[in-house]
């Protein structure tokens, strides 16, 4: 099985040494012939002794004096002892198929198979090598093959405690590889994880990648956009690049404004308008992310205002 192998669940990837079980097959399929043989003769010694005691019976029907009663109390209880000795074979056999279905199934279980559809990603074992479960290490390897399912794939991000309120299971996401960062691929969160990292302060979030592509591969670094709504004056993104998070924000074009030769937005303050200047980075989708400038969850005026000025009184719905 060369790496890079795709399978289908089922398929076999590997074989183990069987010679031991494989002798234990063939000793259990004789143990079932020799018990089926012994259940054969049993039935047989029963079904004579159980005719001899009719005959007897029926003789002494005929004529009291032709059969003494010790006679037919002896053909019988031989008669009921052979029907024992056939109910301890027919046990012995059943018990001999046991052990080798028993036996057949660990035989079967040194074929390893893929357990679900799937690429073969590396190689952990190579033909001669000691292959057991191990939890201590040592010169044995515990598995064989590592696979995966590359049509399923998602990304693991860690998202600062702050803004995981604002990503809920099912929100958009946008997923740009670090290996090829002009090409963006759709996703949708699939889980929160409900526990948090308290030495770091983040929540890791699932990110299942709806598009599929022979380019994505395992392990490789990405970034992920978390979409807002379109209704929301500040959307909050977070960003994953090569495994560690950073947090992003984005507002909409409209939000942002040139005033005096700096690039500013307008905050709503208790009711009054505050000028704040910001850092900008690309526009995507009609918004631009903010590089500095915000925290993050402030409000921000879009629109509706044609001249804003610091402190200018608004009235917010």
């Amino acid at each position: 099985m060369a790496e890079g192998s795709f399978v289908r669940r089922g398929d076999v990837i590997a074989r183990l040494e069987n010679a031991d079980y494989e002798a234990a097959v063939a000793e259990a399929q004789a143990n079932v012939a020799s018990a089926d043989a012994s259940a054969i003769e049993a039935r047989a010694d029963r079904d004579q002794l159980a005719k001899d005691a009719a005959r007897l019976e029926s003789m002494k029907a005929a004529n009291a004096n032709l059969v003494s009663q010790q006679e037919l109390d002896a053909a019988q209880s031989r008669a009921a002892q052979a029907a024992a000795r056939v109910r301890a074979a027919e046990a012995r056999k059943t018990a001999a198929e046991a052990g080798l279905r028993l036996a057949q199934a660990t035989d079967e279980n040194t074929v390893i198979r893929a357990p679900f559809t799937g690429t073969v990603l590396r190689k952990d074992a190579e033909v001669g090598e000691v292959v057991a479960p191990s939890v201590g290490g040592g010169l044995t390897r515990g598995a064989v093959v590592t696979m995966a399912d590359l049509s399923t794939l998602e990304v693991e991000v860690d998202v600062n405690e702050a803004y995981i309120a604002r990503i809920a299971g099912g929100r958009p996401a946008r997923i740009t590889l670090d290996a090829y960062p002009d090409t963006s691929f759709r996703g949708r969160v699939r889980q929160v994880v409900p526990t948090a990292d308290r030495q770091r302060a983040t929540v890791q979030v699932k990110v299942a990648i709806d598009d599929r592509d022979p380019r994505i591969l395992p392990e490789m670094g990405a970034k992920v956009d978390f979409l807002a709504p379109a209704e929301s004056s500040t959307s909050g993104a977070v960003a994953m690049n090569g495994g560690a998070a950073r947090t992003t924000l984005r507002l909409p074009a409209a939000a942002v404004k040139t005033d005096g030769g700096a690039t500013v937005v307008w905050l709503v303050r208790d009711g009054r308008l505050v000028r704040r200047a910001v850092q900008t980075g690309p526009v995507s989708g009609g918004y631009l992310e903010v590089r500095s400038g915000l925290s993050g969850g402030e409000q921000v005026l879009v629109g509706g205002v044609d001249a804003p000025a610091e402190g200018m009184r608004v009235k917010v719905p």
